[in-house]
């Protein structure tokens, strides 16, 4: 029988003593649980006989490291090897390595071709990320059509990524019809699962009334959700709802709130709004120091709408006052190219 690992991989299977029947989920529940070697011992025979779930595993324990000594090259082979029998799994791995370029040269092209396969024998993150290279165009020619029935697919088996990016088609007009109601529909869906983007989204439109009926306190609940898993957008939205008093009591101190997590993650908008808050006292005491440092920070990104707020304090402003601001501005921006 032809032997279906190199030299080097059979040398180091050997390793393993024969011991029980082979049994690849023996192996998994070694593997699980840290035990290497007892994995290794199980899927030995597997590997030697062609088993593509054990090539597939051991390609993985290779290419990380894991038990054995790293070693990409022969995890690659392994791998290839499960691939060509039409196993998904190391059809989206080989994918996976093609695109990061990791143990083979970089290839978008190669990438999307293993990628396609996997997808097409249902490979869940296969057609998620495959429909993401249709979209992008990235080694494959674009076509968002063939991109929406693939997310149409997952989405109407309950994948929250799916939905939102079936929500966005929509809301686009990309691949499918234009259509605000059916964005708002799967927005929805993928929001109810948790789905910060699809939260985030769904808020817009009921913020606005587009496709779905306008409701100010729904939307603010939405951003809610969203802005509470970290999203930037909504973080920097609910700050202008509760600033402006838009659809909901003027809030200064919430405003600043929201206006503080964005811009302490760069969000340019919410640092020129936060600067804003510091120069007119709104929300929280009056502090041009602050002030002139938000506004900075935000012109750093490129957003410029506080320029002329900024000149106006700086001439109301000490020299040690702006000594102190130019400093705290610099020690901002140093840090945060550490982080």
């Amino acid at each position: 029988m032809r032997r279906t690992t190199s030299l080097f991989v059979s040398a180091l299977l050997l390793l393993a003593a024969c011991g029980e029947e082979p049994s690849y989920e023996r192996g998994m529940a070694a593997f699980e649980k840290g035990d290497y070697a007892a994995a290794i011992e199980a899927w030995r025979p597997l590997v030697e006989t062609g088993d593509a779930r054990a090539q597939h595993r051991l390609a993985h324990m290779l290419l990380e490291g894991k038990g054995v000594r790293r070693n990409l090259r022969e995890g690659v082979k392994l791998e290839r090897q499960a691939a060509a029998q039409g196993y998904a799994e190391a059809e989206y791995g080989l994918a996976q390595l093609y695109a990061k370029g990791r143990g083979v040269k970089r290839d978008p092209r190669q990438a999307a071709r293993f990628m396609g396969r996997a997808a097409d024998r249902g490979h869940a993150q296969a057609q998620l990320e495959f429909a993401a290279m249709l979209m992008a165009g990235k080694g494959i020619g674009r076509d968002t059509a063939r991109a929406a029935a693939s997310y149409r697919k997952l989405a109407e088996a309950g994948n929250r990524e799916a939905q939102f990016w079936l929500g966005h088609l929509h809301a686009e007009g990309l691949g499918v019809s234009w259509d605000d109601s059916a964005a708002a529909s799967w927005y929805g869906k993928a929001a109810e699962q948790g789905h910060p983007r699809a939260q985030y989204a769904l808020a817009r439109l009921t913020e606005t009334g587009k496709g779905t009926a306008k409701d100010i306190p729904q939307a603010v609940a939405w951003y809610k959700k969203a802005a509470d898993q970290g999203h930037v957008g909504a973080q920097f939205r609910l700050g202008a709802i509760y600033g402006n008093g838009l659809g909901v009591a003027k809030d200064g101190a919430a405003a600043v709130a929201w206006y503080r997590k964005a811009a302490q993650k760069d969000h340019p908008g919410a640092q020129a709004a936060l600067g804003r808050h510091y120069a007119r006292g709104e929300g929280l005491a009056k502090d041009l120091v602050q002030a002139y440092v938000w506004f900075s920070l935000a012109r750093n990104n490129g957003e410029t709408s506080g320029a002329e707020e900024q000149d106006a304090i700086r001439k109301q402003m000490s020299p040690d006052e702006l000594t102190k601001a130019q400093a705290l501005t610099w020690q901002w921006l140093q840090r945060s190219k550490t982080d």
